[in-house]
């Protein structure tokens, strides 16, 4: 149980108010002993209805002489008359009045040695009785400044401070009236809430104010035994207020009691004091209820201890900072990072934890934050325990009622989420380099069988033995399409597909499917029907090649799954900004469960599918996220053995009109010569291909196979011109290779002198993933061809270098 002490009522004006009061009563006040002018006074009241007890035995040593100060400016005169030498010994303000003496001085001056025998043999007889241990009581009349006061006088021994007895005198003048601050010193003293008693030194209740008897009811006579404390519930606070009392000393504490209303927090002080009345030792004990901010303590207490287990139980660091630069409060999290308590932290300085240079940049962003009154967000890294720890620490301005200014913040530890993301990312670079490398592997041995087969076909006379070149050239393509859906794949997977932003004529595009798609639908003795309504936009923005992709899928996916039937391909708009794409078959159709999974990856409508159909399940899993790219939808309607129907819905957001395309011919004019052509490639077979392609179309190829050789050859022979008719028209380079790669290469080529920087360079490469390709021609490429390499595509290449 908490103990706090409580500071009461005291000083010298009390003195005064206390002696006024009971000298209304017709009683007195005699400081205890123990009390002296400096410090903490306090005097003792007592207004219980009862007769006076005797006096002390030796009728004196009530009061000393060293407290007669207390009494300077009561109102009551109060003199001491040293009988032995017959002049005074002490005298108060109002007593020097009624002895109409101007000061102190001249009062003590005064000889009363030449008293006449009436008031010596008075005096000898009020001295006999003091003796006896009377307190006698008789009238004087004065005259000050002439006129008459009779008072009645009331004396008392006293002992001078050479050990010698005197005689106090206290005068009351017969016919003075109430004081009236006296009136309301009593009334004040009725009306207080301060709880005030007083017990004799044996624990009697002598006196209880009406605020006590309200407390703890009136005082009843046949109470037995101690009652000091009786109504403290905890009895070690008990035991410790009677040891207090038994050993003289003040006892002040906050304690649990009983009163006749229940039980209540009171701020207790008890100190020993004199009976005014008898002289007696008694204790006095005033008492406050503190009931109402006790409970507001503790329910405080209870709501930051609550708030604290909150605090402490958050994983992240906490903590607030004063302007100085002090730790207010932090929490476990915190406290444990540093190695100490959070009782060792809260109230310490940054610096006493925190190297100088850190602690110099933490008050710089704490300064910011109080100046700027804004939450500040950053990232610091500080070493703990010999490890480099990352922290995202988040800093907000608080100000209190009275102006002071502190930072309130977290920090959170992402070093381990910092460390997976790094490992995620070199993840992802090992993914995509390993992709890249797989689409450089395959495409490379693919690109002599898709040529090789083109060239065969052209070649062979018999059907027999073109139509399997053409079997090898349609299986290949297919090979290719499932690695383009693969890397496809992976791309949206990592998020690393973008868009380009062209212009797409929606009537154009479907027919190029469908002309793409004929021979297919044919073969499986299906019609191929394209219908273009008249609502359609004639252009939108978009990306042509993805779009082109996704329709192509839903329209290869619909011949490839209905046989002897019907596909349609229907381009429309709404007149409201959107365009649609529908694809429908008579085909096999799906169960509404089949039809629940088919965007999902790697998944078709069953096994059956797969062995019978093949496909990898990625197809429209693309086209599904393609279009959601787009900022549209795909949907899909099904019935097994009726048929299927995909649904595209795109924005049709405005486009500039599609400029018109200049087509390069696929042959170069009759008459002109061919071109000088150098060919950079170090794989033999595609080196071989290459050449095959070029010079059936009677242009000259030089060969080299790095780039070493490339870089020295067009320094050696520059760029054709009608002055340099040796030179070279065009250098198909491949971008991998031993010694010096394609990029570095190119970049010297275009670092050479003269006319030979300006020579076209095409790169020729099995990196089909877009974002190699835009490195590559950050190189100063003009062009780029994906390996496996058109024919035809490649001859409209060479006729566009030609035509300059």
């Amino acid at each position: 149980m908490e103990r706090r002490r409580t500071s009461l009522v005291s000083g010298y004006d009390l003195l005064l108010l206390w002696k006024k009061i009971l000298t209304v009563r017709g009683l007195k006040v005699i400081p205890s002993p123990s009390h002296t002018l400096s410090g903490d006074r306090r005097m003792i009241l007592d207004v219980a209805s009862r007769p006076p007890a005797a006096p002390p035995a030796d009728g004196g040593g009530l009061i000393t002489f060293d407290q007669l100060p207390a009494l300077e400016r009561l109102w009551m005169p109060i003199w001491v008359f040293d009988s032995e030498r017959a002049r005074m010994a002490w005298a108060n303000r109002a007593a020097l009045e009624l002895w109409d003496a101007p000061t102190l001085e001249d009062f003590l001056r005064r000889d009363f040695s030449d008293m006449s025998e009436a008031t010596r043999t008075r005096l000898s007889a009020l001295i006999e009785r003091l003796s006896a241990g009377e307190q006698p009581v008789d009238q004087w009349t004065f005259y000050p400044r002439g006129r008459p006061v009779t008072v009645r006088v009331r004396r008392t021994a006293i002992a001078l401070p050479d050990g010698r007895r005197a005689m106090l005198h206290e005068a009351q003048p017969l016919d003075q009236p109430t004081d009236p601050a006296t009136l309301r010193g009593v009334e004040a003293l009725h009306h207080t809430n301060v709880m005030i008693s007083l017990h004799s030194a044996e624990g009697r209740p002598l006196m209880r104010n009406p605020a006590a008897m309200r407390a703890f009811g009136p005082i009843d006579p046949e109470e037995q035994g101690n009652r000091i404390g009786a109504h403290l519930i905890d009895e070690r606070d008990r035991r410790d207020l009677l040891s207090a009392i038994a050993g003289g000393r003040v006892f002040s504490r906050e304690l649990a009691v009983r009163t006749v209303h229940g039980e209540a927090w009171h701020g207790l002080d008890a100190r020993p004091a004199i009976d005014p009345v008898t002289g007696a030792p008694t204790v006095l004990i005033n008492e406050r209820d503190i009931t109402d901010r006790r409970r507001m303590e503790i329910e405080l207490e209870e709501q930051r201890s609550f708030l604290r287990a909150v605090v402490d139980l958050v994983p992240d660091q906490i903590f607030v900072h004063d302007a100085d630069g002090r730790y207010v409060l932090v929490n476990q999290a915190l406290a444990a990072q540093i190695g100490r308590s959070t009782q060792e932290v809260e109230g310490a300085s940054l610096c006493d934890f925190i190297p100088p240079e850190v602690v110099a940049l933490w008050m710089r962003d704490n300064r910011q934050v109080i100046e700027a009154g804004r939450e500040l967000l950053i990232e610091q890294t500080l070493e703990v325990e010999g490890r480099a720890r990352h922290y995202r620490v988040s800093k907000r301005p608080f100000r209190r009622a009275s102006g002071a200014a502190y930072v309130l913040g977290t920090a959170v530890d992402i070093t381990d989420l910092k460390l997976a993301k790094e490992r995620a990312e070199a993840g992802e670079r090992a993914k995509s380099q390993f992709l890249a490398m797989m689409s450089h592997e395959i495409r490379t041995p693919m690109n002599a069988v898709v040529g090789f087969a083109s060239l065969l076909s052209e070649h062979v006379a018999s059907e027999e033995h073109r139509a399997w070149a053409n079997t090898i050239t349609t299986a290949s393509k297919d090979l290719l399409r499932v690695l383009d859906d693969i890397l496809d794949f992976s791309k949206i997977e990592a998020g690393c597909m973008t868009l380009e932003q062209g212009c797409v004529v929606p009537g154009e595009l479907v027919y190029q499917v469908a002309d793409l798609f004929a021979p297919r639908a044919a073969e499986r003795g299906n019609s191929l029907t394209v219908r273009v309504e008249p609502r359609t936009p004639v252009t939108m923005a978009g990306d042509p090649g993805r779009l082109r992709q996704v329709i192509a899928n839903l329209v290869s996916n619909a011949c490839k799954f209905t046989e002897n039937g019907r596909v349609t391909l229907t381009a429309s708009g709404d007149g409201a900004g959107t365009v649609s794409f529908e694809v429908t078959d008579t085909g096999i159709g799906m169960t509404g469960e089949q039809a629940a999974h088919v965007f999902e990856a790697f998944r078709q409508a069953d096994e059956s599918v797969s062995r019978r159909f093949g496909g990898t399940g990625l197809g429209l899993a693309i086209a599904s996220r393609i279009v959601g790219l787009m900022g549209g939808t795909i949907s899909l309607r099904s019935q097994p053995g009726v048929g299927s129907s995909f649904l595209v819905r795109l924005p049709a957001r405005p486009a500039m009109p599609a400029p018109a395309e200049r087509e390069a011919p696929a042959e170069l004019p009759s008459g002109q010569p061919g071109a000088n052509i150098l060919l950079v490639e170090d794989n033999r077979i595609n080196r071989e291909l290459i050449m095959a392609i070029l010079r059936r179309d009677g242009h000259r190829i030089a060969c080299v196979g790095d780039g070493v050789a490339a870089v020295e050859a067009v320094r050696a022979r520059g760029r054709r011109s009608p002055g340099n008719p040796g030179g070279f028209d065009l250098v198909l380079m491949d971008m991998r290779m031993p010694r010096m790669n394609g990029d570095e290469a190119t970049r010297l080529i275009r670092e050479l002198e003269g006319p030979a920087a300006g020579v076209p360079v095409w790169g020729l490469s099995a990196d089909a993933i877009a974002e190699t390709v835009a490195a590559h021609m950050t190189a100063g490429l003009d062009g780029y061809l994906t390996k496996p390499i058109d024919p035809n595509r490649l001859r409209l290449v060479v006729a566009q270098v030609r035509r300059g």
